[in-house]
């Protein structure tokens, strides 16, 4: 074996193995616990977290080779929502809001000398202060080691290859759940619901889930090598990829709300579109495929274009889904039961710019509603607002915010403008670009396990963009 087939096709170093470890953990393991939620789930996800910055610390010791300050430039990719961390965790000690009693009746009330200090947290419990941004910041320690630790792009797809697997596998166990289910067998009735799937109370979020892992299995998939006869196409690792991720697509699909559907199928139209073109029967991409193809003759041409004629068979019905599905998202996204959210939202809006600059705190959107909500919405306690960006603002503030995004988008500016943007990184980025786009609109990031898979898919994008081994 060739020393540059050994540097291609494995890990190099001790790191690289513990890296891949972390990543499949953090984002099959919390998924077992009700999908990231709980108590149990929080301390695995931290305690994983944790993993990260120490395989950092130790890579310059176990690789000679390793780039200069590379614990330095670890340290100041994750310092921003590090310090949102301690933020959030001091500022909980100095509450804003208290419980009282009135004629018998416990209820919430505003701490006066409080209420206009900065780094002051409207959340009664420790738990719910603190949890977003365990998460958040141990999804980040995660992702960034990615950028850090690797520059072999081999790493990466084997990572994403892993992780999606078994994505694949809790989705089938969750099928076999809901027919058991459907069944009505006495013992999974007494543990499951109609509204859940695998260990998540609410399908939906396992929607998101999918959809992460299936873009990514199919941003692996475009790294290896098309095969085209026959015997060999329906045997090769991009065609068991592209069953993978067919599959985890139809659960997504299966799981999702009817608003998320035309964003599930646009997506797999554009992916299978880039793939036409990567085996699109030119000389170019048939000399990286198969040097054995570029004959011109009738029979060898028709062989070198039934991938891209196939491919362009699965945008095409990807797209025509998306066309039908389109009508009944709206409808879905206008119907009367939104109605009392979207109400809702106004009186968080007004609530969120009381403190513009840091929130309200973690965990404290249902306080403060409770509090400031008018007089239009039924006197019952909403715990999430009709998008995700309404509630972290509320939350957060526009600081807290941009100490979590800045750094991630500064990065892939960064990497774009100076290697481009490949085929493998452009279909990470649209799952990507479409959660965070929805966050506007809707709640795709109630999961941790979304919100561990979101921050892993967009380290993976930097990090393939800054690898040395193509």
């Amino acid at each position: 074996m060739l020393d540059e087939d050994v540097i291609l096709k494995s890990t190099r170093y001790i790191n690289e193995r513990i890296l891949i470890f972390n990543i499949v953990a953090m984002s099959l393991l919390p998924a077992m616990f009700f999908g990231g939620s709980g108590a149990t789930a929080l301390s695995l996800i931290f305690s994983l977290g944790i993993i990260a910055p120490i395989n950092v610390f130790t890579y310059p010791i176990n690789w000679i080779d390793a780039p200069d300050f590379s614990r330095t430039k670890y340290a100041l990719c994750v310092l921003p929502v590090i310090i949102a961390s301690v933020i959030a965790i001091y500022r909980f000690f100095t509450p804003s809001i208290a419980y009282t009693n009135f004629e018998q009746i416990e209820a919430l009330r505003m701490v006066l000398e409080n209420s206009q200090n900065l780094f002051t947290s409207a959340a009664t419990s420790f738990f719910d202060a603190v949890s977003d941004n365990i998460v958040v910041l141990s999804s980040c320690l995660a992702a960034f080691s990615i950028f850090i630790i690797t520059k072999s792009r081999f790493v990466i797809k084997t990572m994403l290859m892993c992780c999606a697997t078994g994505v694949v596998l809790f989705s089938a166990i969750g099928l076999i759940l809901d027919a058991l289910y459907a069944l009505d067998v006495p013992a999974v009735k007494r543990i499951y619901t109609d509204f859940a799937f695998f260990t998540f109370a609410d399908k939906t979020e396992f929607s998101f889930y999918a959809y992460i892992w299936a873009s990514a299995l199919l941003a692996s998939g475009i790294y290896t090598f098309q095969r085209f006869s026959f015997q060999n196409l329906f045997g090769s690792l991009r065609f068991l990829i592209m069953l993978g991720s067919i599959f985890l697509f139809a659960v997504s699909v299966y799981t999702s709300s009817e608003f998320f559907k035309p964003f599930i199928y646009a997506t797999a139209a554009f992916i299978f579109v880039v793939y036409t073109f990567d085996v699109f029967p030119t000389k170019s991409n048939l000399r990286r495929h198969n040097k054995r193809l570029i004959d011109h003759s009738f029979g060898t041409m028709l062989k070198a274009s039934t991938p891209a004629a196939i491919y362009i068979i699965m945008a095409a019905c990807s797209l025509a889904l998306c066309a039908f599905s389109a009508k009944p998202a709206m409808d879905f996204q206008n119907a009367p039961e939104r109605a009392e959210l979207k109400k809702l939202d106004a009186d968080a809006m007004d609530a969120a710019l009381e403190k513009q600059l840091f929130g309200w705190g973690g965990g404290s959107f249902q306080n403060v509603m409770a509090i400031r909500q008018g007089d239009d919405i039924e006197n019952i306690a909403h715990n999430k607002a009709s998008s995700d960006i309404i509630k972290a603002f509320l939350e957060y503030g526009f600081l807290g915010i941009a100490m979590i995004a800045a750094m991630p988008i500064l990065l892939f500016i960064y990497i774009f403008a100076k290697f481009g943007i490949s085929k493998s990184q452009a279909i990470m980025l649209v799952p990507v670009a479409v959660l965070a786009a929805l966050s506007f609109v809707s709640t795709p990031f109630l999961s941790p396990s979304v919100i561990i898979s979101f921050w892993i898919l967009s380290g993976s994008i930097i990090a393939w963009g800054n690898s040395e081994i193509i």
